[in-house]
């Protein structure tokens, strides 16, 4: 369901989410107002997320604002998630209260099961052109399998989706953005690049990956603003393990974060502390190597995020739309100083307010 592969499937989901967004941005500049782009970008990610995963929006874009509360809700729970990482001996009982509490039952968790049971009906009364959106595969999946997978990892499953599949994404295009508009020769070139490939007014995703400075832009953002601020713990096996020349015992946690890695001067050049994507381009064979080798926006190994190509593909096909179509100016606040961001495990910017107008 997330391979590059699967991808193709999907494309149309998101143009219908990416026509809705740039009819919202073209009311939005025809009123002269300056909106919270970040809060935008979020509205985007969940409504995509909510077509590939159940075919069907969640409806954010249309009414730009938080439905349901389901933003404040994963907010609090990424704020709780925090705390409980570093004080886990609270955990026991914060799990008794929410099950007394029902703190589980959200706008997300009901639309979840309602459109689960609505992809099960739809597979028992037909047997031919089914939706091809996760949750209709999760249900062939435990149709043919029902000792493997069961409702609740059904549910799950498609609920992790939404949990997981907005604030990163929308964390990560507000990063692109805000960069580019605090670089305008990076923005002016990556235009450039967009208006000479000729895309049509829906880019593929393979238009997309055959702009280099595109996808270096994007490289950089996600370098210079990972989305998650807390380091990925594992446990040091038995016997203890050497690393970096330091011994650790045996079930020690120990956890790279990638803001740290990402800003080593010794891997990414004396310049890492600022927003320059030329360096993807222009490094040579032994440079690029180990920059890829220390670049984990999305984790590494066995924690690499298993929704990262849907991610790239929300990413890929929005953003040559802004950056050639609109034109977005930052608030006097943010231009004099810079953005403000708040970490609970997601690090989220805080208030990026915009104004917008549409290029002709």
């Amino acid at each position: 369901m997330y391979s590059m592969t699967s991808l193709v499937s999907y494309e149309p989901l998101v143009d219908n989410c990416i026509e809705i967004f740039k009819k919202r941005l073209h009311e939005i500049s025809s009123y002269g107002r300056s909106i919270d782009m970040a809060h935008w970008m979020q509205c985007y990610a969940f409504d995509v997320i909510g077509e590939i995963t159940f075919g069907s929006r969640f409806g954010f874009l249309e009414a730009g604002n938080d439905i349901g509360g389901v933003m404040e809700s994963i907010d609090s729970g990424l704020t709780v998630s925090s705390y409980l990482g570093l004080y886990s001996w609270i955990y026991p009982s914060y799990l008794w209260i929410s099950r007394k509490l029902g703190l589980g039952q959200t706008f997300a968790t009901q639309f979840t099961f309602q459109h689960i049971q609505e992809s099960k009906a739809t597979m028992k009364n037909h047997s031919a052109d089914l939706p091809s959106h996760m949750a209709m595969k999760l249900v062939q999946k435990q149709t043919q399998s029902p000792h493997d997978l069961s409702d609740w990892d059904v549910l799950s499953t498609a609920g992790s989706n939404v949990g997981a599949g907005s604030d990163t994404t929308a964390i990560s295009l507000s990063s692109t953005l805000y960069y580019l508009l605090r670089n305008p020769e990076c923005l002016a070139r990556l235009r450039k690049e967009i208006e000479d490939s000729g895309v049509g007014s829906s880019p593929t995703f393979k238009e997309t990956q055959a702009m280099p400075y595109l996808q270096a832009v994007f490289k950089e953002a996600f370098r210079v603003h990972p989305g998650t601020g807390y380091p990925l713990f594992r446990t040091v096996p038995k016997g203890g393990e050497v690393i970096a020349g330091q011994f650790f015992p045996e079930e020690v946690n120990v956890g790279v974060n990638s803001w740290v890695s990402h800003y080593d001067k010794d891997i990414f050049g004396q310049d890492a502390d600022i927003f320059r994507p030329e360096r993807w381009l222009e490094s040579n064979k032994e440079q690029l190597i180990a920059m890829e080798q220390n670049y984990m926006p999305f984790g590494a190994g066995s924690r690499t995020c298993i929704g990262k190509n849907i991610s790239l593909l929300e990413m890929g096909k929005l953003m040559p739309i802004l950056v050639r179509d609109f034109d977005f100016v930052l608030s006097r606040k943010i231009e004099q100083g810079s953005w403000a961001t708040r970490a609970r495990w997601f690090v989220k910017p805080q208030d990026f307010e915009v104004s917008v107008r549409r290029r002709v």
